[in-house]
Order: C-alpha cells, then structure tokens, then sequence
C-alpha cells in the first residue's frame, strides 16, 4: 500500500439501547463498593459498640474493686474461723478466737505471731488485760481461761461454771476477772488464784463498768440492760426493755452502745450514769449482732447477718451512715482501734480486715 493512499474507515455505530447497558454495567461497580463500604460501617460501628461496652465494664470493675479495697489497710488470714477479736491497749496487736484456738497478730505486718491451744470447744469472747500482758477468753466448753501474751502460756483456768461461757471481761485494775454463762450464773474471781470472789444468778453476758464495782449485764431476751453491784449483789435496771444482742462501753466510760436485731435491727446509745436513750438509729437493712463505739462516743460500728454481712459506719450524733462497708461472710464482731482511728471486722470465714476511718470522721 503506498504511503498516499487514501485508507477509508467506518465509523460502527452503536446499537440501539447499547448506551444504557453499558451505563448499567458503569453503575454495578459503584453499587458493589458502596456496599462494601457500608459493611465496613457497620462491622466499625459493632466493634465500637463493643469497645464502649468493654470500657464500661472494665470501668464498672474497677470502681468496685476500688470500693471493695477503699480504705484497707491490712488483711488477716486465719486458717480457722473467727469468731471474737480485741486490740491490745497500745493497738499493736490483735486477738482473734476462733473454733478451739486464739491466735495473736502483728498488726503493722499482718501477721500471725502464735497461737494459744487449750480450749476444747468455740471461742466468743477475748480481751486484753490492761496493761497488755495477759489474754482473757470465754469458750463454749465451759471454762474462761487466761493467757500470757508474749509465751502464749496458759495461766488459770476457771471451770466453776459447768456450762457455756459466753463472756469474759478483766477489772480495769486487772485483778479481777468477770465471767458469765448461757446458764445464767455470772462469777467474780480473783486472777492470780482462780479463787471465786462472789456468784450471781443474773443475765447471760456481761462486761465491767469503769468503776470496777458494777457489772452491766444483758441476756439474749427481752430484757433491760441492769447494773450489778458486785459487793451487795443489788441490781438496778438501767435501760429500757430490748433483745440486746451486743453492748460495749466507750473508753471514757460515759456512753454504752447496744445493738439488736438479728436481721433488721437498730443500734442504742444509752448514758451510762442514768440509762437514758440518747440515740437510737435504725439500721433498716442491716442487723446489729455486733457494735462498738468509738473512745468518746461519737461514732458507732454495726455488724451482723445470718448468712452474708455488712458493716457500717455511723455517725451517732446526727444517725447517718457514713460508710457501708463491702460484704463479707457473717460478720461475727467489730472494733475500734484504741485511738478510733481504725475499724477491725471479723468475719465467720477466719478473715480479719483493719480499715482506715480517719478520712470518714
């Protein structure tokens, strides 16, 4: 073909309707991606969602691992159950009673220091002497018994009274001891001999007043907490009428505190010269099997419940809660430091926790 030749072309023209289908096939890929894009949406969208829900949760376990830890200073683990506890004069050390066995603790370091064998059966009740030298303890085999602190050596054992003791209290001069059984003999006696100094037919629990002359004195029905004397054996009822299930003195001796109720409950501030209600605070939902109140009589701590249990902090002057603590087994007792600055719970489980209060009050 030559280099001038004319070359003809034609031109093809399209087929009628051709231009809309390519145009479709134009419009599938664009569909397709959109698609996909809107799948990606919503795949990002779920992942968000589960993100978010997983921030929560972890936030949400967060803040009550923060609560349930809040103020914890120390965690006593016993290998055995706990029923009772009492802190040494100085606050440096803690007596818990458990099945048969005491057990003494550092409280700085947490840990177990001895323990004192020789009960036979479950201890409810332990306190130092006090000077902090001796140990006194009350067990359902019978008997009260007290101990040396620094050898864990048995030093008396009084058995007079045959039958459960439920508590046990030393003098505030500490020469003499007070114990009281579920039978309902209450019994004075010399701590060097053992000796019996004086028996009463009164009550089933009952603890010192400051004075050293007068027990305060209480059983698990409906009664009056009475005053003792523990020379002429004269009673004088104190208070109202009440199934009083845990009483304690505030370490200025002004103020007793009682707790009652074994589900829903109420926690009674008494003035301990006339007997006279000066508080009383529903506890609503929590129970009162064990109360303390602080060395001068501005706070309370409350306890209790049959299968899990709750304590509470109070404010006893005006009745608020100022802090529920988390939940544990069955709360079996509760204490305040010497100074009021900490709060000791002792749960059924054999764990003892100490808590910082000091930012609450």
């Amino acid at each position: 073909m030559g280099r001038n030749e004319h070359i003809e072309t034609e031109t093809v023209k399209p087929l009628e309707g051709s231009t809309r289908s390519l145009s479709n096939q134009d419009e599938i890929p664009h569909l397709n991606e959109d698609l996909v894009i809107s799948k990606k949406k919503k795949r990002k969208t779920k992942t968000g969602c589960w993100i978010i829900f997983l921030v929560a949760l972890g936030i949400l376990a967060f803040n009550f691992y923060a609560n349930s830890t809040r103020g914890l200073i120390k965690t006593f683990k016993s290998s055995d159950v706990a029923y009772c506890a009492a802190f040494s004069p100085d606050g440096q050390y803690i007596v818990s009673g458990g099945s048969s066995d005491l057990r003494l603790w550092d409280v700085e370091t947490g840990k177990e220091i001895r323990s004192f064998h020789g009960h036979e059966y479950e201890i409810y009740s332990v306190t130092f002497s006090p000077d902090g030298l001796y140990i006194l303890s009350a067990s359902k085999d019978g008997s009260a018994k007290i101990w040396e602190v620094s050898t864990g050596s048995l030093i008396v054992s009084f058995v007079e009274h045959g039958f459960w003791v439920q508590t046990a209290d030393f003098s505030p001069d500490g020469l003499k001891a007070l114990s009281c059984s579920l039978n309902g003999t209450l019994i004075l006696w010399d701590v060097s001999t053992g000796n019996v100094i004086n028996k009463f037919h009164q009550g089933d629990s009952a603890i010192f007043t400051p004075d050293g002359n007068h027990a305060l004195v209480w059983s698990g029905g409906i009664s009056p907490l009475v005053l003792l004397d523990l020379d002429t054996g004269e009673i004088v009822a104190l208070t109202r009428y009440g199934v009083f299930q845990s009483v304690k003195i505030s370490s200025d001796g002004k103020y007793v505190i009682a707790g009652e109720g074994l589900d829903i409950g109420s926690i009674s501030l008494f003035d301990l010269s006339s007997g006279i209600e000066l508080v009383r605070i529903r506890t609503k939902s929590w129970s009162a099997t064990s109360v303390a109140v602080s060395p001068y009589g501005m706070y309370a701590l409350s306890g209790g419940g049959l299968s899990s249990g709750n304590m509470a902090l109070w404010d006893i002057c005006t009745g608020k809660l100022l802090r529920n603590f988390p939940r544990q087994s069955r709360i079996t007792d509760v204490e305040f430091s010497p100074n009021g600055d900490k709060a000791l719970s002792v749960d059924s489980s054999g764990i003892l926790k100490l808590w910082d209060i000091e930012p609450l009050i």
